[in-house]
């Protein structure tokens, strides 16, 4: 039963995290700051510089929070999901 409601909070905090994480894309956007946004939080290493370019804001949304996913799970298995959180600015979500 603990492990049910570990795996229940783990979903509700992957989808605070994809919502803020829109919000905060959607912000460095239209500044014109999300290269460097992505690159602050870790995800510019694993985007093609050509779908930065090409993809619509959408894209990209949508790429971030698939993104973010593998990384909330890779993060748990690793024991490291507080660290992540604060990386990402987003620490009270736990």
């Amino acid at each position: 039963m603990k492990h049910a409601n570990w795996e229940s909070r783990l979903d509700e905090i992957m989808t605070r995290a994809a919502i803020r994480l829109q919000e905060k894309i959607q912000w460095a956007h239209s500044r014109g700051l999300l290269p460097a946004y992505f690159k602050r939080i870790g995800f510019a290493e694993n985007l093609d510089v050509t779908l930065l370019r090409a993809a619509t804001f959408l894209d990209l949304q949508d790429w971030a929070a698939v993104m973010l996913a593998h990384k909330l799970r890779q993060a748990r298995k690793t024991g490291c999901l507080k660290e992540l959180l604060q990386q990402l600015d987003m620490l009270e979500l736990l």
